[in-house]
Parts: structure tokens; C-alpha cells; sequence
């Protein structure tokens, strides 16, 4: 493994089960106090919510295929990838009161599929892409670029030298995510890397490079490497994967932006997921899975150190606040909202209050719990005041008879 062009720990050849082993962005809610912003695609339409618009009315945008939706920084524009058969063939905006435009149509990146996708500032949208393969999707390791007013669309990084990225906040870095690759034989070829680049694709530093990680299918381990506070982190597995002691060892990395300092400690999870930071406390919260006694989630400091077990043998999902340090844990049928990982937690829906409905989707916004729950006819959207408790409708979707009433294709929530 190389560090900033220094030389750190021999190689290791690492054998790590994919879906046990993953470095996982914080759900797409941005902090922020400016008004909120609601983005929703079902059904191939997509709904568009703006505290301050409209009158607090939900308007449909777009009616056809679309698959998901990712808000601009100032909560004026909303991007978002469609296709037939549920693939992400093109990429779309609407601004406000226009209509939808389609930015790039397949043929402009050689018949590939748009994969992530996130924004740069106001008016620039950032992609990579993937194609399929009779093994499914397969990255193609490049960088686009899409200005959303000219439509001029720029390729930043050919395929083979871009990867997974994510995007300071700021939008003066890019960091840069190769997985590596093994060789026929199934040893390692080629080390994945980590690095930062500029919004044009200029070099800034190679931060760390890492042996490929065995996934024992034809798909590539990319760990995240996200941009928080002036700092990059990232987790790397260090340790040859045993799968008769179900352990396995992860280095945590923060690296200080336009330093050469950078932090290094170890997690050792028991058939561990590694789930995300906690960008308003400085910390980090995993999962350690049990094959005879469940799961246990941990918040601990980003460095792994003294974490408390929040949660035992319990299946569900996690949503964490990048603003007040909120969390929430969440079923289709309970959620619990913390405060602090060792406090009651607060229920804000079980059985009792949701009848025959389910719920479908949370987020944390700054300040508020925004929910959504679902019957057999309509997606209901709510927002509710952390302070204050007073919930109140954002608005009613309806749900699309060729669908099911159970599932949302996707949501995202902004607050500049």
C-alpha cells in the first residue's frame, strides 16, 4: 500500500465478500438551514417540492421514465437519470417553471449507462458510467462533466482513469476512486487508488494506494472515499478475510487536504459493514453481523475508538443527520429517532399509529424528520419539526397501478 508516494504496509492479497465489506455514503440528505427540498421518482414521473414555491404545492415535473432524482446545491434544478426497462440510458433537468430538457442521450457516451451522479455547484452535473455485461453492470471508470444551461457536455476523465468520486462541498475537489484489477488467475494485476483532482480534472495528490480486494464475483470493491471538513475518509480492508472466524480487519483513513498529515487506525468487525461517518460528530457508525445472534450497530469516534452498541438483533435501516448528529433506525413498520447514541430514542411511528400503512422512506434534514409512508393508493410525504414535534403533509403521490404500493423508486432531500 502506497501513501502519498511513501511507501507503507506490504502488499496483502484480500479476499472480502462484497456485501459484507462496504464504505457507504450518508443518505442523500444535505444539512443546511435555507429552505427545504424535495425530490421524488415513482413510477417513472418525478415530483418536485420547494418550501418557499408553489404555494407548498408538490408539482409533477416529469411524466414517463425516470429513475432518480439528485437536487442542485441552491434547490433550483433537479437532475435526474431515466430510461425504458429501468436502465439510466439518459440524463435530464428541469429548472424552475421549465420544462424538463434531456442533457446527453446515449449515443453521446458510446451507448453506456449514466451511474453516479452528483453536482458540481448551481448548474453543473458531474456522471460516470457503466456497462452491462452478461455478469451485470460494469464501470467504465470515467469522469463527465454536463453544464445544464449550455448543455455542453465534457469528457474529464477517459475510461480507465476516473472511478467512483465524490464532491467536496465547496466543489473545489473531486476525489477520485479506482478498484484495481486481478489478472486471469485471480491475482492481483494493477493497485486501486484514491486521489483528488480539480472540478477540470487537473492532478492534485494521489492520497493512498490499496491492493485490489477479492469480491469472489465479476464486480469491483470501490471503497468511498468522502470529503468532509477539509479532510478525506475512506476504509480500507487490511487483513485476509476468514471465513471461519467471520473476521475481518478495516483501516480507517482520514487524510487533511492540502497537508501531508494524514490519520490511520483499525476497526476488527466480526463479518463486519463498515456503514458511514457521522459528519456532525466526528464519528463513524458500523455494523457488526452475527450469523447465530443478529446484528449490532456501533457509533464510535471516525478513529474506531470507544463505540456503544446502539442496537442488538435487529434487522433495519440507518439514517444519520450531517447536522445535528441525529440518527434515525427505522422498518416499514417502526422508526426511532436518537439524539445520542446512548439516549431514549424517540418513536415517532410503530404499529399502533400506521395502520395498514408502511413506511417507505426517512431522511433527517436539519432539524426536522422527513418521512414517507405509503397505502395502497398513495405515497403520503411528511415533515416533522425535531424541536417542536408539529408534523405537517408536505403532499400526496399517487401510486401508479402497475406498480406496487409498497415501494418508492427514489427520493432526495436538499437544505442549502
Amino acid at each position: 500500500m502506497m501513501l502519498r508516494s511513501r511507501v507503507g504496509m506490504a502488499r496483502h492479497v484480500l479476499t472480502v465478500v462484497l456485501l459484507l465489506l462496504l464504505l457507504i455514503i450518508p443518505a442523500a440528505t444535505y444539512a443546511g438551514t435555507g429552505p427545504l427540498v424535495v425530490a421524488v421518482a415513482t413510477g417513472g414521473d418525478v415530483y418536485w417540492w420547494h418550501q418557499t414555491k408553489w404555494d407548498g404545492e408538490m408539482i409533477q415535473v416529469y411524466e414517463g421514465n425516470a429513475l432518480k432524482p439528485f437536487i442542485a446545491p441552491d434547490g433550483n434544478r433537479v437532475a435526474f437519470t431515466a430510461g425504458d426497462d429501468g436502465l439510466p440510458q439518459s440524463l435530464w433537468v428541469v429548472a424552475d417553471n421549465d420544462e424538463a430538457r434531456q442533457m446527453l442521450t446515449p449515443a453521446q457516451i458510446g451507448g453506456a449507462l449514466v451511474d453516479q451522479v452528483e453536482w458540481l455547484d448551481a448548474t453543473t452535473v458531474y456522471f460516470n458510467t457503466s456497462t452491462l455485461s452478461e455478469f451485470g453492470a460494469v464501470p467504465q471508470d470515467d469522469l463527465w462533466r454536463v453544464d445544464t444551461v449550455t448543455e455542453a457536455l465534457t469528457n474529464v476523465l477517459p475510461a480507465g482513469e476516473g472511478g467512483a468520486f465524490d464532491i467536496a462541498r465547496n466543489g473545489e475537489y473531486i476525489s477520485v476512486v479506482s478498484a484495481g484489477t486481478f489478472d486471469e488467475a485471480g491475482e492481483p494485476a494493477m493497485d486501486g487508488e484514491i486521489r483528488l483532482i480539480g472540478p477540470s480534472g487537473e492532478a492534485i495528490e494521489t492520497l493512498l494506494t490499496f491492493p485490489p480486494i477479492q469480491t469472489f464475483s465479476h464486480a469491483h470493491f470501490y471503497p468511498e472515499a468522502i470529503i468532509s471538513g477539509g479532510a478525506v475518509y475512506t476504509a480500507i480492508p487490511e487483513a485476509l478475510f476468514d471465513p471461519q472466524d467471520n473476521e475481518v480487519e478495516i483501516t480507517l483513513w482520514r487524510f487533511l487536504i492540502g497537508t501531508d498529515e494524514s490519520e490511520q487506525s483499525t476497526i476488527t468487525n466480526n463479518n463486519g459493514l463498515l456503514v458511514g461517518y457521522l459528519e456532525s460528530t466526528n464519528g463513524i457508525y458500523y455494523i457488526e453481523n452475527d450469523p447465530n445472534n443478529g446484528s449490532t450497530l456501533y457509533v464510535a469516534e471516525n478513529d474506531g475508538t470507544a463505540p456503544i452498541a446502539v442496537t442488538e438483533s435487529e434487522r433495519g435501516n440507518f439514517t444519520s443527520s450531517e447536522c445535528l448528529g441525529l440518527f434515525a433506525i427505522w422498518n416499514s413498520r417502526s422508526m426511532r429517532v436518537y439524539s445520542d447514541p446512548t439516549a431514549i430514542p424517540d418513536v415517532i411511528l410503530n404499529a399502533e399509529n400506521l395502520d395498514n400503512e408502511i413506511i417507505v422512506d426517512v431522511q433527517l434534514p436539519c432539524g426536522e424528520i422527513l418521512y414517507i409512508i405509503s397505502d395502497s393508493t398513495e405515497f403520503h410525504l411528511t415533515r416533522r419539526v425535531v424541536a417542536s414535534g408539529n408534523a405537517e403533509p408536505i403532499g400526496e403521490i399517487p401510486i401508479d397501478g402497475e406498480q406496487s404500493g409498497f415501494a418508492m423508486d427514489s427520493l432526495m432531500v436538499f437544505q442549502n
